[in-house]
């Protein structure tokens, strides 16, 4: 019974953690995916009007991830490109690496090395730039249902840390209390039984 007073802080400190914390952390980092996707999908949708030069592709590889899965569900592999192209504006030699806004990575090894091939073969390819920051191009133009991924797990993340900020400290508190009394009939009971 010695220990009560250092798990009564042990105790608040889980939850601190678990009611302001945790559900913080939750809600920031999904306010960031959020900005970050609609970024993403605004220039998905601008880039249907952006102007076009042509560009040469210097490199189009196919690249593979390899993901572990749980003890219960198998490992998989996607595939990605690799992608590098020049082009010019107004005279200034750019390079861009990006398919599309929104890319996700395919899941058949076919897929993506026909992709690459069509792209390695090409002599000279389509490169759309934003024209107020020329350097931010793309080859595939418009909105893709990928570009979408990114703002919904934001929005998910967001919700349910404002969640979590809402009801964790009530559920804590009702905790709190009964923890409280335990802790007060205990500790009155350490302080009778020492008498």
């Amino acid at each position: 019974m010695k220990d009560l007073p250092q798990l009564g802080c042990i105790i608040t400190a889980i939850r601190v953690f678990f009611s302001y914390v945790f559900p913080t952390i939750f809600t920031i980092a999904g306010a960031i995916l959020l900005m970050i996707g609609a970024g993403n999908v605004q220039d998905s949708w601008n880039s249907k009007s952006w102007p076009s030069v042509e560009g040469t592709v210097n490199q189009a590889e196919v690249r593979s991830h390899a993901s572990r899965g749980s003890r219960n569900s198998r490992s998989s592999t996607s595939y990605s490109i690799d992608l590098d192209y020049s082009y010019s504006v107004d005279g200034t030699e750019l390079t861009g690496n990006r398919l599309r806004f929104g890319e996700i990575n395919f899941n058949r090894r076919q897929r993506a090395d026909e992709k690459a091939k069509l792209l390695a073969a090409a002599k000279t390819v389509k490169v759309f730039y934003d024209p107020d920051e020329p350097e931010k191009s793309v080859l595939e133009p418009g909105m893709h249902g990928a570009a979408w991924l990114l703002p919904a797990m934001g929005a998910m993340f967001f919700t349910i840390g404002t969640l979590m900020n809402i009801f964790l400290p009530r559920m804590f508190r009702g905790f709190m209390k009964r923890f409280t009394a335990a802790f007060t009939a205990a500790r009155t009971a350490q302080e009778n039984s020492a008498k």
